[in-house]
């Protein structure tokens, strides 16, 4: 708030000083005007409608209608990025129950993507993993190198658990400390893991008592030149698809659709994951 004027004590003026008046008066009343709160100025509403938006190389930003063809390779239209906006990602997650902090892992893939979420069973050498409440991918053993469960680790463990230099190797929780089996996973079911230990044999763990596991590459699963070149063409094109509240998955393109239709990618030879728009943050060449 600007200090109030003091009234001048005089009440004649010369023309000299009603000039000088005149102008000091414009002064002030030019800073009071600059000094006013100003109206910020009004922000366009964000739109609420789900839309897809593709940011081209240049950087220049093209909607999509949403009844437009599903986008199955990103350089054909010249996109750096897609991305999904106006979608209600709380209400998404919101479908289901929270993921207990004791059952969310931290899984390392093959090629270096990270995701987060919980193991949900499985079904031989496919993982059920659940990224979000609600939102489910199945993961290839193959495709998985680490299943971390931080938070089950005991407080009194002091190293962190480690890959085995030969073959797979599962920590279960015993007590205060971990227990370690090195052997390799036989199948992965429902209830537990299936695992094959040098020493105990086969036995199937509950997934609770899984504290981190680890998985060797076999040696003919190395990434190599393709055998047969033209098999190359029928291939989709390789994109890393960010997701909401961090991770990343990367796969063969097979279409990007509308924000409900989501992203569709593929895991490996045969495994196919479906990503909605609403966990969706962007999708670009990888």
């Amino acid at each position: 708030m600007l200090p109030r004027r003091r009234r001048s004590p005089l009440l004649h003026f010369t023309r000299a000083s009603r000039l000088g008046v005149s102008v000091l008066s414009n002064l002030a009343g030019a800073t009071a005007a600059y000094a006013a709160p100003q109206a910020a100025p009004q922000r366009p509403a964000r739109s609420t409608t789900p839309r897809v938006v593709v940011e081209a190389l240049d950087g220049t930003l093209t909607e999509r209608r949403l009844d437009a063809p599903p986008i199955t390779s990103l350089s054909k239209i010249g996109a750096a990025f897609v991305r999904f906006t106006g979608v209600d990602r709380d209400a998404a997650v919101a479908e289901g129950d929270p993921i207990a902090p004791r059952d969310r892992a931290s899984l390392q893939l093959a090629g270096g993507d990270r995701l987060s979420g919980a193991v949900r069973g499985g079904d031989g050498d496919l993982l059920n993993v659940e990224l979000q409440p609600g939102v489910q991918v199945q993961l290839s053993i193959d495709g998985i190198r680490s299943v971390v469960f931080a938070a089950r680790i005991p407080a009194a463990v002091t190293a962190s658990p480690i890959a085995g230099e030969a073959g797979d190797r599962l920590y279960l929780v015993a007590a205060n400390s971990l227990d370690r089996s090195d052997g390799f996973v036989d199948s992965f079911g429902a209830e537990g893991i299936v695992f094959e230990d040098a020493r105990l044999g086969r036995r199937t763990y509950a997934w609770d008592r899984v504290a981190a596991l680890f998985v060797t590459p076999l040696d003919d699963e190395e990434v190599g030149p393709d055998p047969d070149p033209d098999s190359a063409g029928d291939r989709g094109e390789r994109v890393s698809v960010s997701l909401v509240g961090g991770g990343r998955i990367s796969g063969e393109l097979v279409e990007i659709g509308s924000p409900v239709a989501g992203v569709r990618i593929r895991l490996g030879e045969a495994a196919e994951v479906r990503l909605p728009g609403a966990i969706v943050t962007e999708v670009t060449l990888d």
